[in-house]
């Protein structure tokens, strides 16, 4: 399924608005990230369907403490749902909270800005299966909790003074620490901690888009 790039939508936008000053100190900054996928692939060869659906958003709220440099935190709610004919049903939700820095740079007098944000959070998150026939290898229940911290770059576009567009590509750059609790059918539980260093940038998935309200002073 093609997909239109946001960047396009914003230099689309950037025909028809005005350019916009610099983030001012005392600047409130308000808004949020959703997301949303829904798929349905049938198997040509017995016409059994998978579908998976998915719905994520994160708040967030914050304040300038300087030209361009915003402080705040985030929220964050998800939920999915994965019905596979050849696996067992799969529904899950997570939760989660962080704080964020990010620091805009002006381009010249366009209206865009680039900015970098970094992240500090932690999550949690349950995923449910339906018993299936192998009920002494598959889980009935997944509980995991999180930690993060990330760095990444993205593209906003002033389309007034107070409304921002903006795309970009979360955990570019990544250190992950969870901790999971599986809980079997059989009534046995496992126990695992995991760390994570890496980086997304071949990632296309982890491309979002977003907006901004900026009430500035």
């Amino acid at each position: 399924m093609k997909k239109i790039s946001p960047f396009l939508i914003f230099f689309l936008i950037a025909a028809y608005a005005t350019s916009q000053a610099q983030i001012t100190k005392g600047s409130l900054f308000l808004g949020g990230d959703l997301s949303l996928s829904t798929v349905n692939a049938k198997n040509a060869n017995d016409e059994n369907t998978i579908k998976q659906n998915s719905f994520n958003i994160s708040p967030v709220a914050g304040i300038a403490v300087k030209d361009n440099f915003i402080a705040g935190v985030s929220l964050n709610a998800g939920f999915s749902e994965n019905r596979n004919p050849y696996q067992a049903t799969q529904k899950g939700n997570s939760f989660g909270a962080g704080v964020f820095a990010r620091h805009y740079k002006n381009i010249g007098k366009s209206g865009f800005y680039v900015f970098v944000q970094n992240s500090l959070g932690a999550g949690y998150g349950e995923q449910r299966y339906e018993q299936t026939p192998n009920i002494n290898n598959d889980p009935r229940k997944v509980k995991t909790f999180s930690a993060y911290l990330n760095l990444y770059p993205g593209l906003s576009y002033a389309v007034s003074r107070k409304l921002h567009l903006e795309a970009g590509f979360n955990n570019l750059l990544y250190l992950n620490y969870s901790h999971d609790k599986n809980e079997y059918w059989n009534t046995a539980t496992t126990k695992a901690n995991r760390f994570y260093l890496g980086t997304s940038l071949n990632n296309l998935s982890s491309l979002y888009v977003g907006f901004r309200v900026l009430i500035g002073k």
